[in-house]
């Protein structure tokens, strides 16, 4: 799995707050490559059932993204809840604050640029 996280910071050089943080959201891609169509509605599923439990910890307005790979209809909610618990340690301390907010991306190593 790929995830790719946007945070927002809502203040401004002087620390006041320009803009009043919303609900957090989360996108899934799971392309053909995963599988048929039901094998990557049977992903969706699990991904959207580990994301309920990750989703409330993340900061307000962030972003979230994850791009399930092609290995990943053999993986229980469980561990898609693992890895994306681990994949958010990894993004949360490397924030790197770009034009009032902080980018993330691709924490799985697994694939380069195509």
């Amino acid at each position: 799995m790929v995830v790719h996280l946007l945070t927002r910071d809502f203040g401004d050089a002087q620390g006041r707050v320009v803009a009043a943080p919303c609900a957090s959201k989360a996108g899934l891609i799971v392309g053909k490559q995963v599988g048929g169509s039901v094998t990557r509605k049977k992903v969706s599923r699990k991904l959207r059932s580990a994301l309920r439990s990750v989703l409330p910890e993340l900061p307000p307005s962030s972003l979230l993204v994850v791009r399930a790979l092609p290995g990943s209809a053999q993986t229980q909610v469980a561990e898609f809840e693992g890895q994306l618990r681990s994949a958010l340690r990894k993004l949360a301390p490397t924030a790197v604050v770009v034009g009032g907010s902080s980018e993330q991306a691709d924490t799985s190593g697994k694939e380069g640029p195509r």
